[in-house]
């Protein structure tokens, strides 16, 4: 079934920010949608290797997620998890208000995951929306006597 989820407030934190690593150039965006990510377009590969580098990169101080993204397809690299994950909704998000900041893209826009699900972000009243297929794969119950 389709859920949608409001986040954060966008707020950049670096736009189009030059950052070096290994040797090479990248131009990227810190924006925090809940939680903070570089966006990138021209990550060069292999993708965990040289988003584990950003990701400690000294312009976060705490850390960010790395989201590369090509055309409408986007790649993560989580903090916590340490590698490429399926799918990062804030992180879809960050590159969404990324493009909308670059290139004026229009809200909704659809962009997909690393497993081709699409994901439509929108901007509504100064906040983000993310919708998308939801999936029930746990139930717990938690007692704290």
């Amino acid at each position: 079934s389709q859920v949608a989820v409001q986040l954060a407030e966008p707020r950049i934190l670096l736009y189009d920010h030059q950052v070096e690593i290994k040797n090479k150039i990248y131009t990227v965006d810190l924006i925090d949608t809940g939680v903070p990510h570089f966006v990138v377009q021209d990550l060069t590969f292999p993708f965990e290797e040289s988003a584990r580098t950003l990701r400690y990169h000294p312009s976060a101080p705490h850390g960010a997620n790395v989201n590369h993204f090509i055309g409408n397809r986007v790649r993560t690299y989580e903090r916590g998890c340490e590698q490429e994950t399926y799918a990062c909704g804030t992180g879809i998000a960050a590159c969404a208000y990324s493009r909308h900041t670059r290139e004026k893209t229009p809200f909704p826009m659809t962009l997909f995951t690393v497993r081709e699900k699409p994901l439509t972000i929108d901007l509504k009243e100064g906040r983000l929306w993310i919708e998308g297929e939801a999936t029930f794969i746990f139930q717990g119950e938690l007692n704290l006597d």
